[in-house]
């Protein structure tokens, strides 16, 4: 859902409550688990890379975002194995 007016992320370790962390968290993972599906491996996950939004139709009132994608590791390509497809994993 689009905000509707600006907005500033707010940091990762100004929470509120402990379910505001957890959700954030959550919707970082998510998040990197996304990207890592279409082939980006963010390369810096740290908590100055993961923000807090405002979001009303949430239950805690924000979401979690990952930023800072101008040091991912890039695209695998065709001839690069998948980690998951290894024996054992």
């Amino acid at each position: 859902m689009p905000l509707e007016k600006p907005y500033v992320p707010l940091r990762l370790f100004d929470y509120q409550q402990p379910a505001e962390l957890v959700t954030v968290m959550r919707d970082a993972l998510l998040a990197h688990k996304r990207y890592y599906d279409a082939g980006v491996l963010h390369g810096k996950i740290c908590p100055q890379a993961i923000m807090r939004v405002p979001d009303e139709s949430a239950v805690v009132g924000v979401r979690g975002i990952l930023l800072d994608l101008d040091g991912s590791l890039g695209s695998r390509s065709a001839g690069t194995p998948d980690p998951k497809a290894a024996p054992g994993v």
